[in-house]
């Protein structure tokens, strides 16, 4: 309704977002599949990013939970768990400050996506720095390590997909892990989820998804940072 209030173009908000046409449908009719950070990202391009921050700003039950947690004092039994917890913390705080950068390939894709919960954004952040790259030689051996497998086999596929896509469109090697059984559907997947758009993604889907029984729209890779590299901004 807010972008229709501002008569903007499904074509116009997805791409100042930085998402396909399928993912807005999906974000605007309540998809399952669709991240936090995509709604975050479209509510930024319509200028209603503030009200997060006010649900964030009036947390009540996170106000409680700390303040329960003030009044309780550790028993002595919980001294060592709470020794470890530091140690976890400190260790996961050396991870994060070891991390100031963005994903350098899809098998940090994969490893950091796993460990935070959040593959799709680490895979926005490693395309803009592939586009950003330029060189043949560096991109190749940006898609050459092979992600780890995960429990999600749709994962497992999305990203030999994205790897011989990218491989395909920039005229490099296709990395030989991308041929492997594991990187294969065997049931059709329409990450978008919309009914009403999957006769469109059958024709427009690329043959690096289509082949995987990965059904997207005609450009699933596409990033601005593409065309600003392209027109040299």
């Amino acid at each position: 309704m807010a972008r229709l209030r501002r008569k903007l173009s499904v074509t116009a908000v997805a791409g100042q977002a930085g998402v396909s046409r399928a993912t807005l449908y999906s974000a605007e009719n309540g998809g399952e599949a669709v991240t936090i950070g995509t709604y975050l990202r479209v509510l930024a391009v319509l200028g209603l990013q503030s009200d997060i921050a006010t649900i964030a700003a009036e947390d009540a039950p996170g106000r409680e939970a700390q303040d329960l947690q003030l009044q309780r004092r550790p028993a002595p039994d919980k001294v060592a768990r709470a020794a470890s917890k530091t140690r976890v913390m400190k260790a996961s705080k050396a991870i994060q400050e070891a991390r100031r950068r963005r994903p350098r390939s899809l098998k940090e894709v994969a490893l950091w996506g796993a460990e935070q919960g959040d593959t799709d954004s680490f895979l926005r952040e490693f395309l803009d720095e592939f586009y950003i790259a330029g060189d043949p030689k560096i991109q190749a051996g940006m898609l050459s390590p092979e992600p780890p497998l995960v429990a999600d086999e749709k994962a497992n596929a999305y990203l030999g997909a994205v790897a011989e896509h990218l491989a395909l469109r920039n005229r490099l090697p296709i990395p030989a892990w991308t041929a492997r059984a594991p990187r294969f559907l065997r049931r059709p997947y329409f990450p978008g989820g919309l009914d009403s758009l999957k006769a469109t993604m059958l024709k427009e889907s690329p043959t690096a998804f289509r082949r995987r029984m990965i059904f997207v729209g005609a450009d699933p890779l596409y990033r601005p940072r593409r065309d600003a590299v392209a027109f040299g901004t």
